[in-house]
């Protein structure tokens, strides 16, 4: 069974827990991505996140992506649910779940779903800063978006 959801409200943990269960799965492996006060693209404290979706693509991308997870990997249930609006510092922004019949499954197919989710669901961050100010966040794993210059010989040249 797979579980994929864009939400507003705090996550119901003990929901997905419950939507884990499998009776053939002795393994269950959870990951919980949590807004944390440090920035990398800026030296100010971060308060809250912003997480903006195209919710109907988002939930499509979840899905195809709980199915490509069980191509990789024998699994028992997979729960995907990554949320949008203010969540502050401390709160879970994306939660994935995965149960399979040995840990070793479950926590490959969860790995393998975090980087996926990451990689390809159209979901965008925003930092919101103690001091109120904002700024939108890139993602490395972005199939979709420019690489930034690692070097100062990768810059345009005049």
């Amino acid at each position: 069974m797979d579980f994929a959801e864009i939400c507003e409200e705090k996550f119901d943990i003990n929901r997905y827990l419950g939507l884990l269960c499998h009776p053939g799965c002795g393994g269950t492996s959870v990951f919980m991505g949590t807004s944390r006060c440090t920035s990398k693209i800026s030296d100010k404290t971060v308060k809250a996140l912003d997480y903006t979706a195209y919710v109907p693509m988002a939930v499509k991308k979840l899905k195809d992506v709980c199915v490509n997870a069980r191509r990789t990997c024998a699994v028992g249930n997979i729960v995907v649910a990554h949320r949008v609006g203010y969540v502050p510092v401390g709160e879970p922004g994306l939660f994935v779940g995965v149960s399979a019949p040995h840990r070793q499954a479950a926590i490959q197919c969860m790995d393998l779903t975090i980087t996926a989710i990451k990689a390809g669901v159209p979901v965008w961050k925003e930092e919101v800063y103690e001091d109120d100010t904002r700024a939108w966040t890139t993602n490395a794993e972005c199939f979709w978006l420019p690489k930034p210059p690692t070097h100062s010989t990768d810059l345009p040249q005049k």
